[in-house]
């Protein structure tokens, strides 16, 4: 399940055709995309966020930071691929932070829930590559230079053309793939056929993660300006985060939050045939279902409810 908050929550099954709407593509025609003639409907200024959950209790928030970063100065964190990564608030080094997007992760390669699950999390570094002239969908590859570790690099790509597992597998000089939608709608990417285990080991080598096309123009007019200027003791750095959520719940399933926590909404509680949603304001939604119905002989579809609750932050 995902769950996105700002003033809304939305939760449906694990299904990468569905298309996320929501507080994501809310009402309003005063910008344009740089990939559409039509007038999108881009979200208003708000806070958001993207979580992943599975139904034993194992959610993670994606979420990508940029920052202006100083050359020759070493990253606030390198690349964290062990039990539960640290968490980059962009001040060690005084860098400065110009943007912070949510991010809906790959269903396949070092995204994937069960390697999330198996790794703690994930945080990847790295200097943002925009989108490249003649392959910004990213459908031909691009060799590795010897010079830059493939660690160092986070790479923006543009959706359509090609497959996402053949994106992010393209880019053989990067950790870290992004696809920018071509509207402000996310949702998760999913493989375009079934692999084998040999071809399945291959998508382990990259991480992708996809933002809205609002979110990616907003990082190109960040970013533009480091290139017209040609700044060559400055670049932007890129944080890709898939960390997992602190633990409210107690062994019964009981939310506990204590006085001085800082609660990072929405709070996603999962277990076998529940799923809990609490939004800020004192209000949520309870999905319950996924039983055994004996007379149709499958499992029951969900029911959704809106809930209220106490916690505060």
């Amino acid at each position: 399940s995902t769950a996105m908050s700002s003033n809304l929550e939305s939760s449906k099954s694990q299904n990468p055709g569905v298309n996320w709407r929501s507080v994501f593509s809310a009402p309003n025609n005063k910008k344009k995309s740089i990939n559409d003639d039509d007038t999108t409907q881009p979200i208003p200024d708000m806070e958001r966020s993207l979580v992943i959950s599975d139904t034993q209790g194992h959610s993670f928030r994606c979420e990508i930071t940029i920052r202006k970063h100083q050359v020759n100065a070493p990253p606030s964190e390198e690349n964290d691929y062990g039990d539960q990564p640290k968490q980059d608030d962009g001040d060690d080094d005084g860098d400065e932070i110009l943007g912070t997007y949510p991010c809906a992760p790959s269903l396949f390669g070092l995204t994937r829930l069960d390697n999330l699950i198996k790794m703690g999390g994930l945080l990847f570094e790295g200097k943002l590559e925009p989108l490249i002239p003649g392959n910004e969908y990213g459908c031909k590859e691009v060799l590795a230079d010897e010079t830059t570790p493939k660690d160092n690099i986070v790479q923006l790509v543009l959706r359509g053309e090609c497959s996402f597992e053949d994106k992010i597998e393209n880019q053989k000089h990067a950790t870290t793939v992004i696809v920018m939608n071509t509207n402000d709608d996310v949702f998760l990417m999913a493989p375009s056929k079934e692999h084998t285990d040999d071809e399945f080991s291959s998508l382990k080598n990259n991480a992708g993660v996809m933002i809205i096309s609002r979110d990616g123009d907003d990082m190109m007019k960040k970013y533009n300006p480091i290139l017209k200027e040609d700044h060559n003791d400055m670049d932007i750095y890129a944080t890709v985060s898939l960390l997992q959520q602190k633990e409210y719940a107690d062994d019964s399933g009981k939310l506990i939050v204590n006085e001085n926590d800082k609660i990072d909404w929405p709070i996603v509680n999962s277990k076998p045939n529940l799923l809990q949603i609490y939004a800020p304001h004192q209000w949520g939604i309870q999905g319950i279902g996924g039983f055994f119905d004996r007379t149709s002989g499958k499992e029951s579809d969900y029911q959704l409810f809106l809930m209220t609750h106490n916690l505060k932050p």
